[in-house]
């Protein structure tokens, strides 16, 4: 060999092609990543070594790689090569490595090296030799109560923390919580995060569907953007998926499972493992509420539950003091009040009644704009005036039974009416069916089985043999023919008093808005119905924003609004604006009562179509009914109120005196009788409550 040839470089490394497969071929191929440049690595990306690749998702990709300066093992994402020419996936894609170089958490993963160069973005993290939660959680095998609590604490810390920070990550699931050295938990993956300070690129106003099916709220399901509830209620699902080893709801396709859980609350913990802690499985549910007034309101209230589970304290549940404390000045005196008047009546139950103080209600038409004034609630002092309820189901004890009384059970009931004779119908939610209760507090089911859901409702038929998905509204005509509202799946249906189940209008399963007959209209995710002494029924469709009317004949109108368009007016028929109209009832002459929740007002429909808004100023109101008198009784936050002659006041609460932690009701739906008694459905304890007389 010659002198000169000896002195020859070796030749460059030629990885074989054998070795070119896959998402590293496609980077490399794409200039993502340059090829390996020795033995024993895939590629290389600046100074980092790519070893094998981690995971990925539907935006970006992650590689484990050695940092040749350092030594140390880092994960890089870098965006899928496919999507680079997508700005607003780049755009997306960086905003994530912002938000997280924001968020210096020990329980959020940190970002070491941020890079925007133009053939593909990437960012670079520690790396975590545990995994993911995803890995630790085996399918059907629960972790212990210990491991649970103290993932659930650090992802709690996180959550709270990047909250406060304004962000909402949107995408909370066991994969994107990762684990390391010494139990330490960390939350990643902020690429579906959305800022609460109006830098997202999302369109609030558009259908949202991004997340992960099985840990989606049921709002978020139906395609409606939420606020830091959406991670509270993923939060419930991560933890009921700790602690059970199963997800909430599981099925073959996303879209199946959005049915599943816009049809009802999942299998309760401790029926899938009745070995969970009680206290933990509390917590995950509260989380998991499908209202967000039942919800946990704030992320600091999960986490001081957590640490009373983790002193031996049982938590306090969504309404605790940890979320009270935080109320507003006059809710905490209103509570107070509240709180004192029971206590009077309980001791001293001789005393003379007084009348209780109310507050004029707001009769003037406000402005039309987009955007009502922040609600300003009265000071009201309610004085006791009933008897105890009468209580059907068994309460916080959920099931599908029939019977008696307290050996009834119910799931998630969502609306109730009631007929002339005093039969109630309920509209069972979380069972997919339709119940009756006598005057005696008799249950019997009317129609649908429970657990059986029908295929986007679309399974008419007699008594059980019909299927419904997620009833939410119920009604009850002069004749004992009910109408049901069914949310999920975008139409009306007919019960018959011998139990046939018809559909009345709408197009199940297929969303939208149409003036039509039968199944040739169109509704999204109507709430609630109610009916007049004609055989009229009206409908509060929510998502469409507007009031629609329906004939005996099944022909649909729109009475007030505008569809597709959210706001706040009064006004003729189509110049009034709503925004998240949920119940509805109409007296005796055709004037039509709609809560208006997101409005936190009542509004009034003449027959003629005049919309005028009748109360403003409430939390969140849910429930209404119309009595004989023309008295309308409206459900909120605080409890019961009854607008009378210009007037609102609050009325007492109900105690269910039977029940040994001395809880009240909370009224979700309210429906009145011709004598003017009031009955009520409390949704989360799952009962059925109504007063004995007054």
């Amino acid at each position: 060999m010659s002198e000169d040839s000896s002195k020859q470089e070796p030749a460059a490394f030629v990885p074989p092609v054998s070795l070119f497969s896959g998402p590293i071929a496609e980077l490399v191929g794409h200039r993502l990543l340059s090829p390996p440049n020795r033995p024993g690595l895939l590629a290389t990306l600046a100074r980092y070594e790519v070893l094998r690749v981690l995971g990925g998702g539907g935006m970006g990709v992650v590689l484990l790689a050695r940092d040749s300066e350092t030594g140390r093992e880092v994960a890089l994402k870098l965006v899928r090569p496919e999507l680079v020419p997508n700005q607003q996936i780049v755009h997306r894609f960086v905003k994530e490595a912002g938000h997280l170089q924001k968020l210096k958490h020990p329980n959020i993963v940190p970002v070491l090296e941020v890079s925007d160069r133009p053939q593909g973005p990437y960012f670079v993290m520690p790396y975590f030799e545990q995994g993911s939660l995803a890995q630790r959680i085996k399918p059907g095998q629960a972790l212990g109560s210990t491991a649970a609590l103290d993932i659930a604490m650090q992802v709690a810390e996180g959550l709270q923390f990047a909250h406060r920070r304004g962000i909402i990550h949107r995408d909370l699931k066991p994969a994107n919580i990762l684990l390391g050295a010494g139990g330490q938990t960390c939350l990643a993956d902020f690429g579906l995060a959305r800022s609460m300070f109006n830098d997202s690129i999302i369109d609030v106003e558009r259908e949202q569907l991004e997340g992960t099916a099985p840990y989606m709220s049921p709002g978020v399901a139906a395609g409606h953007a939420e606020d830091t509830r959406c991670d509270i209620y993923a939060f419930g699902a991560l933890l009921y998926e700790m602690l059970s080893g199963e997800p909430p709801y599981v099925g073959r396709s996303n879209n199946d499972i959005r049915q599943q859980i816009l049809a009802g609350p999942p299998t309760p913990i401790r029926f899938r493992n009745p070995g969970a802690d009680a206290r933990l499985a509390t917590v995950a549910e509260g989380a998991m509420a499908r209202e967000l007034r039942n919800r946990y309101a704030d992320m600091a209230d999960v986490l001081a539950d957590l640490e009373r589970i983790k002193q031996g304290r049982p938590p306090a549940g969504p309404h605790g003091l940890a979320r009270r404390v935080r109320q507003s000045r006059t809710t905490i005196w209103i509570a107070a009040g509240v709180a004192l008047a029971v206590l009077l009546w309980m001791i001293w139950p001789a005393l003379p009644l007084q009348r209780p103080v109310t507050h004029p209600v707001t009769n003037s038409a406000p402005p039309a704009v987009s955007n009502p004034p922040p609600p300003v609630v009265q000071e009201v002092v309610p004085t006791p005036r009933f008897s105890p309820p009468i209580v059907v189901g068994a309460i916080g004890v959920a099931g599908a039974s029939d019977g008696l009384g307290s050996q009834a059970r119910f799931s998630s009931p969502g609306a109730l009416a009631v007929d002339s004779a005093g039969y109630i119908y309920v509209a069972d939610m979380g069972n997919n069916t339709i119940r009756k209760i006598s005057p005696s507090g008799d249950v019997l089911t009317l129609a649908g089985l429970a657990g059986k859901a029908g295929k986007a409702g679309k399974i008419d038929g007699e008594g059980a043999e019909a299927r419904f998905t997620a009833p939410s509204g119920i009604a009850v005509d002069n004749s004992g023919n009910v109408y049901v509202a069914e949310f999920a799946s975008d139409s009306i249906r007919k019960i018959s008093p011998e139990g046939s189940v018809n559909l009345l209008a709408g197009s199940p399963g297929n969303p939208g808005w149409k003036d039509a007959k039968g199944d040739n209209a169109h509704f999204r995710n109507p709430w609630s119905v109610a009916v007049d002494k004609r055989g009229n029924v009206y409908v509060a469709d929510q998502d469409n924003f507007v009031i629609r009317q329906i004939t005996a004949e099944g022909r649909v109108t729109t009475m007030a609004g505008k569809p597709g368009v959210p706001g706040f007016a009064d006004g003729n028929r189509a110049a009034a604006r709503f925004k998240g109209p949920h119940g509805i009832a109409v007296d005796d002459s055709g004037n039509v009562y709609v809560t208006d929740t997101a409005n936190q007002a009542v509004r009034k429909i003449s027959s003629a179509g005049e919309v005028t808004s009748i109360a403003r100023g409430l939390s969140n109101p849910e429930g209404i009914a119309v009595d004989a008198q023309g008295a309308v009784y409206v459900t909120d936050s605080l409890g019961i109120h009854k607008i009378w002659n210009g007037e609102m006041e609050l009325l007492p609460p109900l105690l269910l005196t039977s029940n040994p932690d001395g809880l009240v009701a909370n009224a979700n739906s309210i429906a009145v009788d011709k004598h003017g008694v009031l009955y009520i459905v409390d949704t989360v304890k799952d009962i059925v409550c109504w007063q004995a007389g007054k």
